[in-house]
């Protein structure tokens, strides 16, 4: 989001801007993507799913991260990308490289994730009442989305709907068919291969 604004407020130090996951109002964004997971685990028949995000209402409450993290959590298993996919969100990987790595001691990994807990609860309050749609949708650079079609977090259809109504030099909107939010973990080379195939000469031409 910061990326975006940037963009729409200071396009001369912006050659082309190229959001992934990308969410525009964030309140709406975190409502949509409750709603959808609660809403595909009724229509399975989870009732465990159904159960534990209706005892989350009301939400979305920024204040709240527990809340959030247990929203998460369902969102990713009913609306991200199959199991046998590959899932950048993966906690133990990241915590065992700390865990084993011989610079760092339990300290210093007590010290980290408190310092993120801090972090979270000061700024997701702010950060969730964030609606870059105030700025308008006309762009001075061009603008490219690459997004995920099982994004659990960002959901498709509010960026698909954003995406009409952005004017710019050039913009396009790229579908990753078999990502979640993370496109650049989950199909590598495919995101690689379009940053050179599509953005670049739309930025040497520019």
């Amino acid at each position: 989001m910061p990326g975006l604004w940037l963009a729409h407020e200071h396009p001369d130090v912006v050659a082309a801007y190229v959001g992934v996951g990308q969410a525009v109002d964030l309140g709406l964004n975190t409502k949509t993507a409750y709603e959808d997971a609660l809403a595909v685990a009724r229509t399975r028949g989870l009732n465990d799913a159904v159960h534990e995000l209706e005892a989350l209402r009301p939400y979305p409450d920024p204040a709240n991260l527990r809340k959030a993290s247990a929203a998460q959590e369902w969102q990713a298993e009913l609306l991200g990308p199959p199991a046998d996919r590959p899932r950048f969100l993966n906690i133990p990987r990241p915590l065992s490289t700390l865990l084993t790595a011989p610079e760092y001691s339990l300290h210093d990994v007590y010290g980290l994730t408190r310092g993120q807990i801090f972090s979270l609860e000061l700024l997701v309050p702010e950060v969730s009442k964030l609606n870059l749609t105030t700025l308008g949708s006309d762009f001075r650079v061009p603008a490219f989305f690459f997004h995920g079609r099982f994004d659990p977090y960002t959901r498709p259809a509010l960026i698909e709907a954003y995406a009409r109504t952005v004017t710019a030099p050039h913009h396009e909107l790229v579908w990753f068919e078999r990502a979640g939010h993370f496109p650049f973990y989950e199909e590598q080379q495919l995101f690689a291969d379009d940053q050179v195939r599509r953005v670049r000469p739309v930025v040497d031409a520019f």
